[in-house]
């Protein structure tokens, strides 16, 4: 652990466990411009925990505009933010192993990251313990996305908040929530993943779809729901299945799981995970619908995006869209909001490609 000659008590611990892209960019805005935005609002101070390929730690070892994070009065020169430990990724291929089994190196490309993020948690864990203190919030971030204003982390608009279940997301790119919220979902990972890669892809996941309408039609942009695998309509058959068309719409969709929950429930125990073959036929559990892009890889193991939304409904946590949080200081500002995608969306159409961290000269390629 690195040792802090500065002493604050942060109470937001702030994980990346990803690539560095966009490092140069990310450091610039948020940390050492003059005329840049904070990360957080009303944080005055996050710890940071980095675990990462050995290429992004380069970059941050020698990037001037990350400089300020290795400095020993980091938090009073980079926005708040002190780094407090950084460490090259344990090989993934053994750790993934070591959780899951063998035979799981063709996953490697899908589960890296979690692993990666895992790493991180461990070392704000050990922190936490070195330090005698608890984080209140954790936020896992990436370096590439757009943020053009302050996260609020607990926005006061958000009945959710008072329930202590809110989880604040967009897929897999950018989540937050309480400290107790993060163990049961970054933790918890790897028992869903062992689920999920002895299913498969294609096979109907048990779906608890009260917690879903509890959810509500907030929660759309939070995730991909319709991504996720649900009973095909079939008049006179299945008149309480989805279609593409459903799956297209967060009103439709919401205002159908209303409708026939009751029968959605009663099908939806009759395809356990755990159901026979013959089971699963006779109660028609392979008639499936979702509207997961075709050109997307069907390996075994599900996409990242559809599982990780699939693991935090199974936590019985409400999503809540991080876009929101952003849009409504945005609206707020009179700025123009953001979407998912795009030149000022959340994940910039500009972004790197390739590399740890280009954008000023100093790209490196990935081992």
């Amino acid at each position: 652990m690195e040792a802090a000659s500065t002493p604050h008590r942060a109470r937001v611990a702030v994980l990346f466990g990803s690539e560095l892209r966009d490092l140069h960019k990310f450091a610039s805005q948020k940390f050492v411009s003059p005329h840049g935005k904070p990360l957080f609002a009303g944080v005055p101070h996050f710890d940071m925990f980095i675990s990462s390929d050995n290429a992004s730690l380069r970059c941050l070892q020698t990037q001037r505009a990350a400089a300020c994070l290795r400095s020993p009065d980091a938090a009073s020169s980079c926005g708040g933010a002190r780094l407090r430990w950084r460490e090259q990724t344990p090989d993934p291929q053994l750790g993934l192993e070591g959780l899951l089994g063998s035979g799981l190196a063709e996953h490697r490309k899908q589960l890296i990251q979690f692993w990666r993020l895992l790493q991180a948690y461990r070392a704000m864990e050990e922190h936490e313990r070195h330090r005698a203190l608890r984080y209140a919030q954790v936020v896992k971030l990436r370096t590439d996305l757009h943020l053009p204003v302050a996260i609020d982390l607990l926005p006061a608009w958000e009945p959710a908040v008072a329930s202590n279940r809110a989880f604040f997301m967009r897929s897999d790119w950018i989540f937050w929530g309480s400290r107790d919220i993060a163990a049961r979902v970054i933790e918890g990972f790897f028992e869903t993943a062992r689920l999920l890669t002895t299913t498969g892809d294609q096979r109907y996941w048990p779906l608890d779809y009260r917690s879903m309408l509890e959810a509500g039609s907030d929660a759309w942009d939070a995730g991909k729901w319709s991504w996720l695998r649900y009973p095909r309509h079939q008049p006179g058959v299945r008149p309480f299945g989805l279609t593409r068309t459903i799956l297209s719409d967060r009103r439709q969709f919401f205002g159908h799981l209303r409708r026939h929950v009751d029968a959605l429930e009663r099908w939806d125990r009759g395809c356990a995970l755990n159901a026979t073959d013959a089971e699963y036929e006779r109660n028609g559990c392979r008639h499936l619908v979702t509207r997961k892009p075709e050109w997307f890889p069907r390996g075994k193991y599900p996409e990242p995006e559809k599982s990780f939304l699939y693991h935090v409904l199974s936590q019985r946590l409400i999503p809540r869209s991080a876009l929101d949080v952003l849009n409504h200081r945005l609206n707020a500002s009179h700025l123009h909001v953001i979407s998912p995608f795009g030149p000022l969306g959340l994940l910039p159409s500009t972004r790197s490609k390739s590399g740890s961290c280009p954008g000023s000269g100093e790209s490196t390629s990935q081992p």
